[in-house]
């Protein structure tokens, strides 16, 4: 009689003891469906990657003027954020006192209205500029005659 009730109670104590190991801990041991979404397998280069709408785009326009290694160039460079724009107007001649400057502006497809701060002949000085985008080349207009800010340059690849 004592192996009759001894055996039902190891059996239970089995049990018991199976189910309390086949249990785990998330932290300890994941599950298998877990682990599948957080391999490197899942992150392939064919998998799109999200990009913003509004990611800031950056447009780049040169010009050179001149002959053999004595030329003027003009560099403009444009990043669109929005409706937010801002970059580098620079002229640099090859004889006079060059004009270096940023800007900061808003953009109105394709039109940019603009602050541009430059530094020239020792002075610093601002003028009130538009930038017109176009598919090839970008038309600058603005600021007193003299300074020579109104042109039009190239576009390039940045």
């Amino acid at each position: 009689m004592k192996n009759a009730i001894s055996s039902p109670l190891l059996s239970l104590a089995i049990i018991l003891a199976l189910s309390a190991c086949s249990k785990t801990d998330k932290t300890e041991a994941p599950d298998v469906s877990e682990v599948a979404t957080t391999t490197p397998e899942t992150t392939t280069p064919e998998t799109p990657t999200k990009v913003a709408v509004d990611a800031p785009v950056k447009h780049c326009f040169w010009s050179e003027f001149g002959m053999d290694d004595i030329k003027d160039v003009e560099e403009l460079t444009v990043v669109l954020d929005g409706d937010a724009a801002t970059g580098v107007y620079n002229w640099i001649p090859a004889y006079k006192d060059k004009r270096m400057g940023n800007y900061t502006g808003t953009f109105a497809d394709p039109v940019i209205s603009a602050e541009y701060e430059f530094q020239q002949e020792g002075q610093t000085a601002t003028a009130m500029i538009t930038i017109t985008i176009e598919d090839q080349q970008v038309t600058v207009a603005g600021g007193a005659p003299e300074l020579g800010l109104n042109t039009t340059i190239a576009r390039v690849e940045c």
